[in-house]
């Protein structure tokens, strides 16, 4: 069976483009324009999901509070932080949890899941 992935991403291309390279990949994907959403979503299945791309800067939610709340439900949940701010912000050094800068290739997300998922 494969890995159910929570996607959110404001920015509708990149949201697509991941969405279907994802897909590709063998991830089953719920893509998400906004966090509060997703997050209804999540709480509704927990345990539907089994990692998280989540981008930082959300119009309705940051992206650090969207990956508590999900935390908060699913404790470890692995998830990748994606932002065009080159810091990574403080929730990237948590266990389970990778950073990537905006621009990054596709690959590099891929990777990084099949990592936190290993």
């Amino acid at each position: 069976m494969p890995a159910r992935v929570l996607l959110v991403e404001d920015e509708a291309l990149l949201l697509r483009l991941l969405e279907q390279f994802l897909a590709q990949c063998g991830f089953e994907i719920a893509a998400f324009a906004r966090g509060r959403p997703a997050l209804a979503a999540f709480q509704r299945q927990p345990e539907a999901y089994q990692a998280a791309v989540i981008d930082l800067t959300l119009p309705d939610i940051t992206g650090a509070d969207l990956l508590r709340s999900l935390r908060s439900k699913k404790p470890g949940l692995p998830a990748v932080l994606c932002s065009g701010f080159p810091e990574p912000p403080p929730e990237a050094s948590q266990p389970r949890t990778r950073f990537l800068q905006k621009p990054f290739l596709p690959q590099e997300l891929r990777d990084a899941l099949l990592d936190l998922l290993g």
